[in-house]
């Protein structure tokens, strides 16, 4: 447990490989809306405990239930915030934890997450330079897609529409007049970054998988790092 703020306690799963010595790399694995903190970290880990690095899960506000993040949200906007913007700033508190251990290596930090965790993931990348690596899955798209898209054939789900998929934190008041997606996974670069979705995905559509990749994969190519980039969509 941590504080990211004074009053708030951030609970969190520290996993290394047994026996490990020294400064270790550590990738933060993200859990999403209907995960636990365990599950994240341990069977989605193995294959990076079992090549030595440690991983880091992180259970930001109101993470795990997206009941419990709708009813939060009211709130932060009261406080002249963002629930979203609160769940990163809890993030950003994880990574100046870490700085605190004397077996995490600062240099090679990593962040994973899947749906929810997968936004945290370019989330807390684009606002903090400490993440080096960071493959976000099934949490990147565009609002612009998200808020068009009505559930069809290619969209299994009760859902009536993909915005109707998200719970009310994923849409800060003003957004789009900052950017969309694209425009803050542009942060990143020329950071390593992988972007992961799904062909049938009720709440990120392909469409807008394919087209805020292809405008990162213009960024990182215009700033000569174009090895850095690359999509999959499954």
């Amino acid at each position: 447990f941590f504080h990211s703020e004074p009053d708030v306690v951030v609970p969190a799963v520290f996993v290394k490989p047994a026996g490990a010595q020294g400064k270790l790399p550590v990738v933060l694995a993200l859990p999403g809306s209907s995960s636990t903190s365990i599950d994240v970290a341990l069977p989605w880990g193995v294959p990076l405990l079992q090549r030595g690095m440690a991983i880091f899960a992180v259970d930001a506000k109101a993470s795990r239930h997206a009941k419990r993040a709708a009813a939060y949200t009211p709130e932060t906007v009261e406080r002249g915030g963002t629930a979203l913007s609160e769940m990163a700033y809890d993030l950003i508190r994880a990574l100046d934890y870490l700085e605190t251990r004397d077996d995490v290596d600062m240099e090679r930090i990593g962040a994973f997450g899947i749906s929810q965790g997968g936004t945290w993931t370019w989330m807390l990348a684009a606002a903090d330079d400490r993440v080096k690596v960071s493959a976000p899955v099934v949490g990147v798209g565009s609002y612009r897609t998200i808020i068009s898209c009505i559930r069809d054939e290619t969209i299994d789900s009760s859902f009536g529409s993909c915005l109707d998929s998200h719970s009310l934190y994923y849409y800060p008041p003003g957004l789009l007049q900052v950017g969309d997606q694209a425009d803050f996974l542009a942060l990143i670069a020329p950071r390593p970054l992988l972007v992961l979705g799904m062909s049938r995905d009720n709440c990120f559509p392909k469409s807008g998988v394919i087209e805020t990749s292809e405008a990162l994969k213009q960024v990182y190519a215009e700033m000569g790092a174009a090895d850095r980039f690359d999509y999959y969509i499954g």
